[in-house]
């Protein structure tokens, strides 16, 4: 699903952005646990020519009455984005990069309220590319308050090596296909051929403690592999209420 991602080593995707010839993100400091209505950099297409913005993560379509329903939208299903007034203009012509080194998936259990959470990174741990969206809402009130830059995530199927953990991933945009997925003039159907499972088996995943599940952590601790930090006692609310939000937006992405 992705509702949670990473920026653990900032060097190295300094120098991944230096080797695409794209804006510097500047003051890089690690971040382990990024979570929804975060300011987070993104990489976009102006006049032709890549920039790198910060923006708020839950996209506001410029249409929205109120800013609020950015948090409902961190996510976007791919295979439906185009049909969905929040994402149908986005997806047409406002696509964008979110940088990342690891994100994060919630594996149900059977018969148990708690989820499993799992760290899912590049084989050789270098920094990607997730899809996303942006959108510039402005107060339709004209009040002088700035504009505000928001963003979403893309998810598609999630590939057969993370299947067993959750049923969706975020469509992760290769080097190669960078330039056509930013040209606002790329059409339709070929975004439409962007949203496929991930064929390419260059992730792997491992078990995390529950640290992670809180969002006000944001430290190493995060994606240590389980049993090198102490658990703490299973407590069901904050991963829960957030897989139950995310259900929601799902559920929300339907009429949307």
């Amino acid at each position: 699903m992705c509702g949670r991602f990473g920026l653990g080593n900032p060097e190295r995707l300094d120098l991944l952005m230096r080797r695409l010839s794209f804006p510097a993100i500047l003051g890089g400091a690690p971040r382990f646990n990024i979570t929804p209505s975060a300011d987070i950099p993104i990489v976009l297409s102006l006049d032709g020519e890549p920039a790198t913005w910060i923006a708020k993560w839950g996209l506001v379509p410029g249409w929205a009455k109120d800013p609020a329903v950015g948090n409902k939208l961190a996510m976007a299903r791919g295979e439906s984005a185009r049909e969905k007034p929040s994402f149908r203009e986005a997806i047409k012509r406002r696509r964008a990069l979110m940088p990342a080194d690891l994100f994060y998936e919630w594996q149900p259990v059977e018969g148990q309220k708690g989820t499993l959470p799992w760290c899912v990174r590049k084989q050789d741990e270098q920094p990607f590319f997730m899809a996303a969206l942006w959108e510039q809402w402005t107060p339709a009130d004209k009040t002088g308050a700035a504009p505000l830059l928001t963003c979403c995530v893309i998810t598609t199927d999630a590939n057969e090596s993370l299947r067993p953990i959750q049923d969706r991933m975020p469509l992760l945009i290769d080097e190669v296909d960078i330039a056509r997925w930013l040209d606002p003039a790329t059409s339709p159907d070929d975004i439409q051929a962007f949203m496929r499972p991930r064929l390419t088996d260059d992730l792997y995943s491992y078990r995390v403690s529950n640290w992670v599940n809180s969002p006000s952590h944001d430290d190493p601790r995060c994606i240590a592999p389980l049993g090198s930090v102490e658990e703490e006692p299973l407590r069901t609310g904050d991963k829960t209420k957030a897989s139950r939000k995310e259900k929601r937006t799902d559920q929300l992405d339907a009429f949307l």
